[in-house]
This record gives C-alpha cells, structure tokens and sequence, in this order.
C-alpha cells in the first residue's frame, strides 16, 4: 500500500478527530479524580472493543500484524489497572464490533490507527495528570504513559507498517472511522454527563 494512506486516514477523518479534541476536554478532567475516572472508564468503553477484534486478528495472523502488537494491545490492560488503584472497579460491558471472526488486515489497521494514534497523544497529557492530580505512571495513569521514552519509535514502527500492507485504503478508512465513532459515543456520554454534574447548582450549595 502507498504510504499515502497516512495522509488518507488524516484527511478522511479531520472531522471525526477535531470533535473527539472538543470532547475529550482537559478541563473537566483535570477537575478532580472522580471526573478522571470517569475519563478513564470512557476510554476503556472505546478501546476495549477494537483492541479485542485486533488482538484476534493478530494472533491468527501474526506474520501480517502490526510490529510488537503483543506490546501494543495492553491498552485495556493499562486502563484497568488504572482503575484499579484509583480505588474502582473495571466495569465489564463491551460494546459490540464486528464479528472477531470476520476482521480482516484492513479492519485491523483502521482499529490500530486510532488507538495508536490516541497513545501517541495522550502522552502529552501525563505532565497535567502528575501536577493536578498526584498521578504517575505507577499510581493511576499508566494508560497516559503509554510505551514511555520508546512511544514516538513506536509510532514511527506503526506508520511505517500501515504505509505497506496489501488491504484496501478505503476498507482502512471506514475501519479508522468506524473506531473513531466509538471514542465519540463514548465521550459524548462523558462530556454531557460531567458538563451537567458542574452545572447542577445543588453540587455547590
């Protein structure tokens, strides 16, 4: 595949990730750890799925998957460890893609695009979660250090792997958007819940 692709996926779904940077507001999450965890839980929700559908499709098809993914698809692992010493439980409703069986390379490249694109950014949150919240990459926000010094080689890895796969770019296209609807749903729920909770004035009587 031309490594066109890279900036097929960008421009075909701008739109989808311009609303995701509107939703996923840092604000409300740096509000208190109550509003992180409930981040935390919005993003397991979104990831846990596509991750499932791709560790299946790599572990069928190792020789085609994307480098380290035995590395890269403990993202779910991350969150709920996360939530586990925040104090919470991992909650267990996975939200329904298609069927493990029928993932192809296409539909697995779209899934990883966006959840290694996610890593890639929520690294630069973690600095913010340290100083407002006491977080660290051992007590929390596992999740936001993701691969640690190692996350731009990985991403290099990734996007040089996607640049040359044999799948369709458009299957890959509606697999990224497919998995971008799902951060959205999930961070919608989540903006309007917490956006609701500071507005009740009963809150802050």
């Amino acid at each position: 595949m031309p490594n066109g692709i890279r900036e097929l996926l960008r421009a075909k779904t701008r739109d989808q990730h311009m609303r995701l940077h509107e939703l996923i507001d840092l604000k409300i999450m740096l509000g208190s750890r109550r509003t992180y965890i409930t981040a935390l839980v919005a993003y397991l929700r979104a990831i846990r799925p596509c991750e499932a559908a791709v560790a299946f499709f790599s572990s069928c098809n190792p020789s085609i998957a994307m480098p380290d993914y035995k590395d890269r698809l403990q993202k779910s692992n991350w969150l709920g460890s996360d939530l586990i010493s925040l104090g919470e439980s991992v909650p267990d409703e996975l939200h329904a893609v298609p069927r493990r069986d029928s993932i192809s390379l296409a539909t697995a490249a779209g899934y990883a695009y966006v959840m290694e694109g996610m890593t890639l950014g929520a690294t630069g949150m973690l600095p913010r979660f340290e100083r407002s919240l006491g977080l660290s990459a051992s007590d929390g926000a596992n999740f936001f250090a993701a691969y640690g010094s190692e996350t731009p080689q990985m991403w290099k890895r990734f996007t040089a792997w996607i640049g040359q796969i044999d799948a369709s770019q458009d299957d890959v296209v509606q697999a990224a958007r497919f998995a971008f609807a799902q951060f959205e749903r999930e961070f919608s729920s989540w903006n309007r819940t917490e956006l609701s909770l500071l507005e009740d004035p009963s809150l802050h009587a």
